[in-house]
């Protein structure tokens, strides 16, 4: 009835920090519901689990964008930036990102969520040829034939030993040499 009020007097809401603990959680009685999306990684679990159902068919309210450090050189020019957009198999990141259980969002606005403010004209299109063409226009060229594009101006590589990167690749193998020591020296 309108003006009734509710039957409910208290209502609790618990966070379960990781969705490894949402899930079991909910398997075990303890939790009803999982605010967030699933990863991908859980659907089989989920679907093989009878005693939970999982919810699909609908909008997530998650979007997941690129950004880009701009301050960076190539990333800072536009024209690299929408190369990118254009060469872009958005279908590819769903199916590896989210193990295929994702929705592209092909526009800035997408339909599912503003359907008043979408427009077709604004959706992202996939267009490799096109990608290509505007880099080797903005001088973005592959001038020593190893299928990397180099910065327009930047002479070839002379074909020597590249100190910066040996110096770089040490570095990281330092770093993870230190996190494999640490780790193994937690265990024992």
């Amino acid at each position: 009835n309108i003006g009734q009020l509710p039957s409910i007097t208290d209502l609790r809401i618990d966070v379960i920090a990781g969705q490894d603990a949402r899930i079991l959680a909910m398997r075990s009685g303890a939790a009803d519901t999982e605010r967030y999306e699933v990863f991908g990684a859980y659907v089989n679990t989920i679907l093989n689990a009878p005693e939970l159902d999982l919810i699909t068919g609908v909008a997530s309210q998650w979007d997941y964008v690129l950004g880009f450090n701009m301050t960076i050189p190539g990333l800072d020019d536009f024209t690299v930036r929408r190369a990118i957009s254009l060469a872009m198999d958005r279908q590819y990141l769903v199916n590896v990102g989210r193990l295929g259980f994702g929705t592209i969002t092909n526009s800035t606005i997408p339909a599912t969520y503003f359907p008043s403010y979408y427009s077709p004209d604004g959706a992202f299109v996939e267009d490799v040829d096109l990608a290509n063409e505007i880099l080797d226009d903005a001088g973005y060229l592959d001038i020593d034939n190893d299928g990397v594009r180099e910065f327009p101006g930047v002479a070839p590589p002379s074909g020597g030993i590249d100190i910066v990167l040996i110096i770089g690749i040490g570095a990281g193998a330092l770093v993870v040499g230190v996190l494999i020591s640490y780790v193994l020296l937690r265990k024992k």
